[in-house]
């Protein structure tokens, strides 16, 4: 928890160097923005909510003005009333923009809407995140309001580290967790937690090679601590939505499986690293919400977070082969915890559709979710049988490695085949990119001349081998793959996609310049790391 007693000075200044210069500025300038209607922050509305685009209705100006244009008392006062009015247009924007972007549907029952509706208005620090996620969006699109996103985003950090510090005071006899699990102090470290969830899985907005890892720490300690480690104190359930209301516990173990499902494709975590939601998998058997981002299965995001810790294993693995601190038993003993894992899989069955609510949201059916989870369920294979080809085999022949790839690229058309049957304005684009990543980068060529495809179709009753669909079949998934990704970052504004884009371009540009000397597969967690690209790609 050490994250939280750092000085918030400190935080500040490590925040602003990480920041680009913003652009130069008039000395009066004016940036325009775009929003939907703000009245009512719940959603409630007759239209369907709109995913097609982020920011559609009137324009809304945000008004910046240099210090020296106003002395003394009437500057003071002129700036409080901008910096009011910003404020209050950043909170619209939350509502009518970010909040979309941000979960896989919209609607009045999405938590994000209606948790953060109210909370946001009794404590301070929710409102804090809320303002800081709405300047991190709006500088994406708007380069010189970095030091406008800066100073929310240290603003958000400075006070979920003041009020955890707060809570370690008030006990400062006991433990820190102790302190954490009081009861005038649960309900509060919930909220907390919230807030932190929010800010930390955003973190990349500011800057897309800020991975938030200190936030994710930070999460972890507070959630084992509220749920893992609580035993007579009350329960956060209760204190946050009422009595025996579990979402609460649903919303955060969905939350935290996603994060970490993310982060362990980015940062070095042993594969036990999830352990402490185990004990929680089994719910989405009871839970009645469809979870705005790990959707219908936070099971699959905990089994995938495995399967990425095991992918970048392998990578050091294979990077160090030369390397007499390596030797075949550490080959082994990954492979072994991937054939588990493959078990796992295997023995995964799917919630009922018909336990959970409507999502409320008429362009993102319950329906789009379960072919969702089918998909990350399958990605999660493929990233299995990519990093252990062993697993493809189930005799003891060895497969060449255009039979890997065959493989592979049949594993990934699959997927893709999934996602394509899901329309591009359904709101769970949001949480698409891990699966167009992961099966997208898979789509390479077995042969050189492969390269030479042309997708123009052939007159009819022209014979197409088999190696001609499969070239057809390659090329036509990557074009798939490109647009989707494409319209993906026009969307979510964010540099995190862009980035994600390059990764699978990458990924494509080196296996196709292999194939003059090899016919391995080119895996684009290598790519991520040679190229510095990582980010979180969701």
């Amino acid at each position: 928890m050490n994250w939280f007693t750092e000085p918030a000075e400190k935080l500040r200044l490590a925040l602003l160097s990480d920041l680009q210069p913003p652009l130069e500025r008039s000395q009066s300038s004016t940036k325009t923005i775009k929003h939907c209607k703000t009245s009512d922050p719940n959603g409630d509305r007759t239209e369907a909510p709109n995913h097609s685009t982020t920011g559609s209705g009137p324009a809304l100006t945000l008004q910046t003005c240099d210090a020296e244009s106003t002395p003394g008392k009437q500057h003071d006062a002129g700036r409080e009333s901008r910096l009011t009015d910003l404020s209050t247009k950043l909170r619209a924007y939350y509502f009518s923009g970010t909040c979309r972007i941000l979960s896989a549907y919209d609607s009045p029952t999405n938590p994000l809407r209606e948790w953060v509706t109210r909370l946001s208005t009794e404590h301070p620090v929710i409102d804090a995140c809320v303002l800081s996620i709405s300047a991190a969006h709006l500088s994406q699109q708007q380069r010189e309001m970095s030091k406008l996103a800066a100073s929310h985003h240290t603003a958000a950090l400075s006070k979920l580290a003041a009020e955890l510090d707060a809570l370690d005071k008030q006990s400062p006899s006991d433990s820190h967790d102790k302190a954490l699990l009081s009861p005038n102090n649960t309900a509060f470290t919930t909220v907390l937690l919230l807030g932190l969830t929010m800010i930390g899985k955003t973190s990349s907005w500011n800057d897309p090679s800020s991975l938030g890892m200190q936030h994710l720490e930070a999460a972890r300690a507070i959630f084992k601590s509220l749920y893992c480690e609580r035993h007579s104190e009350p329960s956060p359930d209760t204190c946050l939505l009422g009595p025996d209301d579990p979402r609460p516990r649903h919303f955060f173990v969905g939350a935290l499986a996603y994060w970490e499902a993310l982060m362990s494709f980015v940062v070095d975590n042993s594969t036990d690293t999830t352990d402490y939601l185990l004990p929680f998998r089994d719910d989405e058997c009871n839970m009645s919400f469809i979870h705005p981002w790990s959707g219908m299965s936070p099971k699959l995001f905990i089994y995938l977070s495995r399967i990425g810790s095991l992918a970048r294993q392998a990578h050091h693995l294979r990077r160090a082969t030369a390397s007499s601190q390596r030797t075949p038993k550490d080959r082994h003993e990954l492979l072994s915890q991937g054939k588990h894992l493959e078990e796992l899989i295997c023995q995964y069955r799917f919630p009922r559709q018909d336990q959970f609510q409507s999502t409320g949201d008429p362009s993102t059916p319950i329906l789009h979710f379960r072919f969702l989870a089918r998909a990350y369920e399958l990605s999660i294979m493929l990233e299995l049988c990519r990093t252990f080809p062993e697993l493809l085999r189930r005799d003891q022949r060895e497969l060449d490695h255009d039979t890997q790839k065959q493989h592979l690229n049949t594993l990934a058309i699959a997927i893709l085949t999934l996602i394509a049957k899901i329309p591009e304005t359904s709101g769970t684009r949001a949480i698409q990119m891990p699966i167009l990543v992961i099966a997208g980068s898979t789509l390479q060529f077995q042969r050189i001349e492969d390269l030479d495809v042309d997708m123009e179709v052939l007159p009819e009753g022209v014979p197409v081998s088999t190696s001609t669909r499969g070239q057809f079949d390659i090329q036509f998934w990557r074009l798939f793959v490109d647009s989707r990704l494409d319209k993906l970052a026009t969307y979510m504004g964010l540099d995190t996609v862009r980035r994600a884009c390059r990764l699978v371009r990458e990924t494509w540009a080196r296996a196709d310049r292999l194939l003059l000397s090899s016919s391995l597969h080119v895996h684009w967690i290598d790519v991520m790391i040679d190229n510095g690209l990582e980010t979180l790609i969701g």
